[in-house]
C-alpha cells in the first residue's frame, strides 16, 4: 500500500503525506497533513482568542503531568538538533525561500566567508534586498548589522566613504 485516500479530499496520496497517529490502525492520520493543516489554520482564525485560550489550557494540562515541562524542553531540543543534522533552519526557510540544502551551497561557494570582508565565520546571516526579497549571498554579522544601520542605501554608504577620505 503506498497510498492512502484522505477523508476529507477523498484524493488518493502517498504515504508521506500523512501525519503519523500511532492511535490509528495503518498508524497515519485519516486527513492529509494540506486538509489537516487548512482545517486547523481555518479554526485558529475563526476565533483566535478561544483558540489561545484552548493551547495555553493544553500546554498547562500537558506540564502539570509529572515531567511535562521537562519533556516538553527536551522535544524542543531534540527537534532543533534534528532541524541542524538535517542541514535546515525552518525561520531561513520561511523566511528567505531557501531550501534544506541552499544554505550549506551558498557557504561552500563562499568558502564560508563572508561575501564582504571575506573574513571567515562560524555564523553567516544570509543577506537580502528587503524591496524585492531577494537573497543577495551571506554576511558576517557584522557587514550584515552595517548594512543595516546604513539602511541597505548606496548614497548613505557612498557618504560614509566620503567621510572617511
Amino acid at each position: 500500500m503506498d497510498t492512502k485516500i484522505c477523508s476529507k479530499c477523498h484524493t488518493p496520496k502517498p504515504l508521506d503525506a500523512f501525519h503519523k497517529d500511532s492511535q490509528r490502525a495503518d498508524g497515519l492520520y485519516p486527513q492529509c497533513k494540506d486538509c489537516h493543516n487548512s482545517a486547523n489554520r481555518n479554526t485558529r482564525l475563526k476565533d483566535p482568542e478561544a483558540y489561545r485560550k484552548y493551547y495555553r489550557e493544553r500546554q498547562q494540562r500537558r506540564r502539570a503531568t509529572p515531567g511535562g515541562r521537562e519533556r516538553d524542553n527536551q522535544y524542543a531540543k531534540n527537534w532543533h538538533e534534528r532541524q541542524k543534522a538535517e542541514g535546515r533552519d525552518p525561520n531561513r526557510e520561511k523566511r528567505f525561500g531557501l531550501e534544506a540544502g541552499q544554505y550549506a551551497t551558498m557557504v561552500q561557494e563562499q568558502d564560508g566567508k563572508c561575501k564582504i570582508c571575506k573574513e571567515s565565520s562560524q555564523t553567516l546571516c544570509v543577506d537580502h534586498n528587503h524591496k524585492t526579497g531577494v537573497v543577495r549571498g551571506l554576511l558576517c554579522p557584522s557587514c550584515n548589522k552595517g548594512l543595516g544601520f546604513f539602511k541597505d542605501s548606496v548614497d548613505l554608504l557612498n557618504s560614509a566613504i566620503a567621510y572617511l577620505k
